[in-house]
């Protein structure tokens, strides 16, 4: 079955916190996260299953998200790749989805919850670290390790796979989370390079 392809992106501002709403609605409803959401699928005509192609219209997806959940201005080539998450669901087998994460400090405007979104969001709220580790202590974050958003905070690449019980409950059934060295990074960029 194919995936359904994602994006969050982690927005930073010069005092060093995190954009971050609650959701009210779908899957995740009453949890925080970042700006983002699904990849149209005609949303790059190029695509074809082609893996490079695919890659930037993710990209070009999460610029687009930003925008219309926030109504911020970000730029293709200021989102840093920060790592993927896969996440299934045990009792809903069909619903599984990869999640590119992003991260940047580059950025246009003030935040504000578009109409389109508003029965889908609460406000958007810059927030500190230390209240981003209370939300996360609190299981108030979408997804199930509680350091993967530090993690992408702090620069760090990451590989995740998430297994929920289903899109509702979201009780957490298993959880990998491994973050990449930089050597690591360092030897797959110049690979991808060849």
């Amino acid at each position: 079955m194919p995936y359904k392809f994602m994006n969050v992106v982690f927005i930073e501002n010069d005092s060093g916190e995190v954009l971050l709403s609650k959701k009210l609605k779908g899957i995740g409803a009453g949890k925080y996260n970042g700006p983002g959401g699904k990849v149209e699928e005609s949303s790059d005509g190029e695509g074809k299953g082609k893996i490079p192609a695919m890659s930037e219209a993710i990209k070009k997806s999460a610029v687009r998200e930003v925008y219309e959940e926030t109504s911020l201005v970000v730029d293709e080539k200021d989102l840093e790749l920060a790592g993927s998450l896969k996440v299934s669901f045990l009792e809903e087998p069909e619903k599984e989805f990869i999640i590119y994460l992003y991260r940047t400090k580059k950025f246009i405007g003030e935040p504000t919850v578009s109409e389109k979104e508003k029965e889908k969001l609460e406000g958007w709220k810059w927030v500190k670290r230390e209240e981003l580790k209370e939300i996360l202590e609190a299981g108030n974050f979408l997804g199930a390790d509680k350091e993967w958003p530090l993690h992408v905070l702090n620069g760090e690449t990451l590989r995740g796979l998430f297994r929920f019980n289903n899109s509702k409950e979201f009780k957490t059934v298993d959880c990998k989370v491994r973050v990449e060295k930089k050597e690591e990074r360092e030897i797959r960029g110049k690979m991808t390079k060849l």
